[in-house]
């Protein structure tokens, strides 16, 4: 999805007004094909579960300053079962201002999944094939209440789910072995290992609570998704064929980032995940940048800077994030561990999920000792009403001098630390000691970045 200015609308826009012979404030019969269906959503308010918005001169606005609105369309029955939904809002929107979109779709069980953010050029995947789908606007103010955005068209389109392959003894075997990035096979091992011999990287030998593995060593990048505007500049991400297999990032001096999405679902309020990352730096890597130097981040929904963030800088792995909570920063950073490079570095880092200070927490192990335990984050560890989405590979400041390379052996996602290490946590601790929450406040502090010039919005700079 992207919230577009007014002025900014594309051609395929247009182009399906054309088509469609219909206003944005119809819901007309949309345009069928093989792919999927595309029409315009109605922006009517019907009450129910529309909050805080009102209707006026054909646009959709939240009903004061300082405060956020929802706009909730009706659901609409599709033709064919649909795997994703994709969309497009065009929308005035002053600066400090912001259209969110997102979508859930209804369960062969009658029940609604949950609300999905639709992100340009990366659409809400749904857990299954759905033949109803529903949409709902976000719509928020200007923090200062100097401004609010106007919503005038929503254009959707759905991606038609394949087929299921056939259910009898003669099925070929390539409808069985079908690519799901979101399932780790137990039995993963590097192709190139002998058969005594067990992959550095292979899948963990505890998968149970496991929900998603890159298994980079046997597809590269087939476990993310396809989402060329977070490479910048003449930035580039790459496969090595190792030993072991990787993913290469190399952001050089004037670039900006080169990262990927994990093709995983975003996180919401009260959801525990843990997170695993071997990251390889070479010798080389500049661990002292003059600005900001990301190695990770969870990402939220929308435009401005992270709830959190896995920084190098001052040769040091770095927590960090807050500046963009909406209603004011939360800036923080706190130190986790030595960067080291030269050898692969193994990260885990468990979060539990929440707007609310009190309950978002972060845990972080390295090289499986424990290095900051329990570490709750002074605006917590999602902004208010957002969900968070996952980006690895390198984003710094193009300002940062020298060729920044980094190699990804393995990532995971789990439901605990034991599915995404493969073992148990370890039974001693040792948390840094910079983790203490009282030390978290450093909007003042001089070791953290300059994060006021970081615009890091929905799909690119």
């Amino acid at each position: 999805m992207l919230a577009r200015r007014r002025a900014a609308a594309t051609g395929a826009v247009v182009a399906a007004l054309l088509l469609a012979g219909t206003t944005a404030a119809t819901a007309g019969p949309g345009i069928v094909t093989p792919g999927g269906e595309t029409w315009a959503a109605e922006l009517a308010l019907e009450g129910g579960d529309d909050t805080g918005v009102v209707l006026a001169d054909g646009a959709v606005r939240p009903a004061t300053p300082r405060t956020e609105g929802v706009l909730t369309v009706a659901p609409r029955r599709l033709l064919r079962p649909a795997a994703a939904l994709d969309g497009t809002v065009t929308a005035d929107l002053p600066p400090g201002t912001s259209v969110d979109l997102q979508a859930r779709g209804l369960d062969a069980i009658g029940q609604w999944g949950p609300w999905l953010a639709v992100r340009d050029r990366a659409p809400a995947r749904f857990a299954g094939p759905t033949s109803e789908v529903q949409v709902r606007l976000r719509l928020r103010g200007a923090a200062d209440g100097s401004a609010v955005p106007a919503a005038r068209e929503v254009w959707l389109t759905s991606e038609t789910a394949e087929p299921a392959p056939p259910d009898t003894a003669t099925a070929t075997p390539p409808t069985i072995a079908t690519d799901r990035p979101r399932v780790a096979a137990a039995t993963t091992t590097s192709p190139t290992s002998p058969a005594t011999t067990t992959s550095p990287i292979s899948a963990p030998s505890s998968t149970a609570g496991l929900i998603w593995d890159g298994s980079i060593a046997t597809k590269g990048l087939g476990g993310f998704k396809d989402t060329p505007y977070n490479i910048t500049g003449s930035s580039t991400v790459t496969v090595i064929d190792g030993p072991p297999k990787a993913i290469r990032f190399t952001v050089p001096s004037g670039s900006q980032r080169a990262e990927i999405e994990p093709d995983v679902d975003e996180f919401g309020e009260g959801e525990t995940r843990y997170f695993r990352l071997t990251y390889t730096l070479p010798p080389s890597f500049p661990l002292n940048p003059s600005g900001f130097q990301l190695a990770t981040q969870w990402k939220n929904d929308g435009t401005g800077s992270p709830p959190l963030e896995l920084r190098i800088e001052d040769g040091t792995f770095r927590l960090g994030g807050g500046f963009g909570r909406p209603g004011g920063s939360r800036l923080f950073a706190t130190d986790i561990a030595p960067a080291i490079t030269g050898r692969p570095v193994d990260l885990v880092v468990g979060i539990v999920f929440s707007s609310d200070p009190a309950k978002g927490r972060v845990d972080v192990w390295v090289d499986e000792q424990q290095k900051l335990a329990g570490f709750r984050p002074p605006g917590g560890t999602l902004y208010p009403g957002k969900q968070s989405y996952w980006k690895v590979g390198l984003y710094r400041d193009t300002g940062n001098a020298g060729t920044a390379t980094a190699d990804l052996g393995v990532a995971r996602l789990g439901e605990t630390y034991e599915s995404v290490a493969g073992g148990p946590a370890p039974s001693t601790t040792t948390s840094s000691p910079t983790a203490s929450p009282s030390v978290t406040s450093t909007a003042s502090s001089p070791t953290s970045p300059t994060p006021t010039v970081r615009t890091d919005g929905v799909g690119g700079p």
